[in-house]
């Protein structure tokens, strides 16, 4: 037995209708790059237009980029209560790392993942490859889309998709994908569906999710300096403070007019907790104090 479609262009609709609203069942599926080229395929517009075509009500809300939206998206299609649904985790390879398999955020949103048969709605994470989600929402992933680009002409460029079934092997480390066959209603023959062109979202969809997208890289790119920050030893501070940050040097009457250097300066130049300031300055003062012994000034 295949699944009916009307014809080619209604695959998506008339295909997945027959999980959701006939076998009345929730869907985890995956997007990832079809090529070598694992970034900037339009895994994520293709998600938000799987999203246009099997969710009346889908928006901006039901795209998730961090577990606070996750749960608020979650609230939103409990709310609805009702079929066809469906929430979008974009960079879900950032988000459901399997290298972060411990953790309590993976171990939530997988929960949460169980309930999709209940809620008959679809999960779509978008990633770079499947086998870096996490393992406990890989064997939920039943369909797998795969997107690249393709140069039409010399200013124009289309985005076009396959899309796949899967077979997973009892561990989740490797998986069978089979193509898609369905009865076409239109031609009255039994068809696979090889691929298919991606059109681009709505425009104020589309719009909303870049306005959001840039704040999410850029918060990315602050928490590895953060990360950086928290790495660094407080030697790596002392030197780089006598290297390029003697200008912060001071004296005063408080400590005899000795040269000194005070904790929220450290704070501020480093962008650095209160704490971590108030002993990088005791230890670089201590070593001030070194230095004007060894010069024969008064401590």
């Amino acid at each position: 037995m295949y699944i009916a479609i009307r014809d080619s262009k209604h695959f998506i609709e008339d295909y997945y209708d027959y999980f959701l609203n006939g076998l009345k069942i929730g869907l985890i599926v995956a997007i990832q790059s079809g090529t070598y080229i694992k970034s900037g395929m339009g895994k994520s517009y293709l998600a938000m237009k799987i999203g246009e075509k099997i969710d009346k009500n889908f928006n901006i809300d039901k795209v998730v980029f961090t577990p606070s939206d996750f749960v608020d998206a979650m609230d939103e299609i409990e709310t609805i209560n009702k079929p066809h649904q469906v929430i979008s985790i974009d960079e879900a390879g950032i988000l459901v790392n399997s290298k972060k398999w411990y953790s309590f955020i993976n171990k939530s949103i997988g929960d949460c993942v169980m309930t999709f048969r209940n809620l008959r709605s679809m999960a779509i994470f978008c990633t770079p490859e499947t086998m870096i989600l996490d393992k406990f929402i890989r064997w939920y992933v039943s369909h797998l889309f795969t997107v690249r680009k393709t140069v039409v002409s010399s200013r124009k460029v289309t985005v076009f998709a396959k899309n796949f079934t899967l077979a997973w092997k009892e561990d989740a480390k490797k998986y069978y994908r089979h193509k898609i066959k369905v009865y076409d209603r239109a031609i009255q023959r039994v068809a696979i569906i090889e691929k298919f062109k991606v059109n681009l979202p709505k425009e104020e969809l589309y719009k909303q999710y870049e306005e959001r997208v840039l704040p999410y890289k850029k918060k990315i790119r602050l928490e590895i300096k953060n990360m950086e920050k928290d790495t660094r030893s407080f030697q790596w501070y002392i030197d780089d403070f006598f290297l390029n940050k003697k200008h912060l040097i001071k004296t005063s009457k408080q400590y005899g007019f000795k040269s000194h250097v005070f904790a929220d300066d450290v704070k501020e130049s480093y962008g650095l907790t209160h704490r971590k300031a108030q002993t990088i300055s005791r230890l670089i003062n201590e070593k001030l104090d070194e230095q004007g012994r060894e010069n024969g000034e008064s401590v």
